[in-house]
């Protein structure tokens, strides 16, 4: 006769596996950014917010995402920036500045700023390539609004 198998434990990250030594360690730097992003003084998180804003509703260009019409979604290239350093540091910031949260989308988990009645998100890859080439090269937001192409 074959032993039953023991009932699924749930854990700090609710799929039943083990936890893994980087997940902990991974969700404890975020808490600690998002704890340093709330100790800043209003005045510098207003100006934060206030670069975000004019970044993502002024400046960005955002374009319908036509390949996946059962996710309706908007997409912004990099290239189309007219400031590199801004991109990457609104990436930088929703992934490690303590703005962004983890969602999990179709099995895969991804760090998402939502704001403004929006979703925003990069596919985690990284910036650049060890050579410096560009990595990530897109953000998307989510829900497409009627003044997107």
């Amino acid at each position: 006769m074959t032993k039953p198998l023991a009932p699924q434990q749930t854990h700090l990250f609710g799929s039943g596996r083990k936890p893994q030594a980087r997940w902990i360690a991974a969700a404890e730097r975020r808490a600690a950014a998002t704890a340093r992003f709330d100790a800043l003084p209003d005045a510098e998180r207003a100006a934060i917010w206030a670069r975000i804003d004019r970044l993502l509703f002024t400046e960005a260009v955002w374009v319908r995402a036509k390949t996946m019409p059962e996710n309706p979604h908007a997409y912004t290239k990099r290239r189309a920036w007219r400031n590199d350093a801004d991109f990457v540091w609104l990436v930088t910031m929703i992934r490690e500045g303590g703005i962004g949260t983890r969602e999990k989308y179709d099995g895969r988990w991804y760090d998402v700023l939502n704001y403004r009645s929006a979703k925003f998100w990069t596919m985690n890859w990284p910036i650049n390539y060890s050579n410096g080439r560009p990595c990530t090269i897109l953000m998307n937001k989510k829900p497409v609004w009627p003044t997107d192409r």
